[in-house]
C-alpha cells in the first residue's frame, strides 16, 4: 500500500497532491492531459535525490530511504518524529541545495537552468480550477510550468520532477506511469493501492513556487 509521503510539509504537499500516482484520469482523458515530449526525460541517477552542500553530498537517498524523504524547510531529523528511523542529522543554518545546486530562494530561472530537460507535472492553479478540468499537467519541462503559472495571482504554485521504477528496472516519468497501466490493460485504481506489485520505488524533488522564487523544497521517497 503506498505509504505517505513525509518529505515536505506534510498538510500543504498532501493536499496538492494525492500520493504520486493518485490522479485518477481515466484513458480517454490521456491525450487531453497530458503529452509525451519526446526531448524529456526522467532523472536517472540516484544522486540527484541527496542534499548537497558547497558540491557535497550530505545526505544520500540510501541515507533517506529510513525517513522517508527530507524537508529542505524543517532540515533536521527531529521534525519527522517518531517515523525517522535513520542517522539523525541536523543542517540548519546551513547552504543546503539539491545535486545542481537549487534551494530554497532559487528562482525559477535557475531552476529551469539547472533542469532543462527534465520531465515535471504541475498542480493547476486552485482559484481558476474546476472539477471538470484536468487537476494536473504532465510531462512538461520547468520553462513550460513557468510559462503556464505566470499569471497565478495569491497562490503557491506547486510541481514535481518525478522517477518511477518498475519491477523490470524501467525508468518512468509521471506521464509514463500512466502510460505503463494503460498499455498494459491495468486498473489504474489496483495499481494505485498495490503499487508494490508493480514498482521498485518512486521518487520525487518537490517544489513550491511564489513570486518565481521557491518557497518550499523537498525530496520523497516510496519504497517498495
Amino acid at each position: 500500500m503506498k505509504r505517505i509521503l513525509a518529505a515536505v510539509t506534510v498538510v500543504a504537499l498532501c493536499m496538492a497532491f494525492v500520493g504520486c500516482g493518485g490522479i485518477f484520469l481515466s484513458k480517454n482523458d490521456k491525450e487531453k492531459f497530458y503529452v509525451t515530449d519526446p526531448s524529456l526525460h526522467v532523472l536517472e541517477d540516484m544522486d540527484e535525490f541527496g542534499v548537497y552542500e558547497d558540491g557535497k553530498a550530505i545526505l544520500t537517498a540510501e541515507e533517506m530511504e529510513n525517513g522517508g524523504g527530507f524537508n529542505f524547510g524543517n532540515p533536521y531529523s527531529e521534525y519527522f518524529g517518531g517515523s525517522y528511523t535513520g542517522e539523525p542529522y541536523d543542517f540548519r543554518g546551513r547552504n543546503i541545495t539539491t545535486k545542481r545546486g537549487i534551494g530554497i530562494g532559487s528562482t525559477m530561472e535557475e531552476v529551469i537552468e539547472a533542469y532543462p530537460d527534465v520531465a515535471c507535472i504541475l498542480a493547476p492553479d486552485k482559484t481558476k480550477s474546476t472539477p471538470d478540468n484536468a487537476p494536473y499537467i504532465f510531462d512538461i519541462s520547468p520553462a513550460q510550468v513557468e510559462y503556464r503559472i505566470r499569471d497565478y495571482e495569491d497562490e503557491e504554485p506547486y510541481f514535481r520532477i518525478e522517477r518511477y521504477e518498475t519491477k523490470d528496472g524501467e525508468l518512468l516519468s509521471s506521464a509514463g506511469y500512466y502510460d505503463y497501466i494503460y498499455d498494459n490493460d491495468l486498473s489504474r485504481y489496483y495499481v494505485y493501492d498495490h503499487e508494490e506489485e508493480y514498482f521498485k520505488s518512486e521518487w520525487a524533488l518537490n517544489f513550491h513556487i511564489k513570486d518565481g522564487v521557491v518557497s518550499m523544497l523537498g525530496i520523497s521517497v516510496d519504497l517498495y
